[in-house]
């Protein structure tokens, strides 16, 4: 999946790689399909790629929920002393 709308950043306390996406900037989707010889995930939303243009319809909100909820979650996104979620 190419995500030109949001950025790559490295944690600095955690050295881990993390994901920032804005919905605003998102105009469509292009979804890369599983490599052929690569074993196809039982839970892939679209195993054979898409190309998602409508951004109005409800698969194009789920899509860009399930790539912001994670970081979002009350469990992880709290009041950090200094912190911004």
């Amino acid at each position: 999946m190419t995500l030109p709308c949001g950025q790559l950043w490295k944690d600095p306390v955690t050295g881990e790689l993390q994901y920032q996406i804005h919905p605003s900037a998102v105009h469509e989707f292009v979804i890369d399909p599983v490599p052929s010889g690569e074993p196809r995930p039982e839970d892939a939303r679209y195993p054979d790629g898409a190309h998602i243009t409508d951004l109005t319809c409800k698969t194009a909100r789920d899509i860009l929920y399930e790539l912001q909820r994670p970081s979002v979650l009350p469990e992880v996104c709290g009041p950090n002393y200094g912190y911004v979620c």
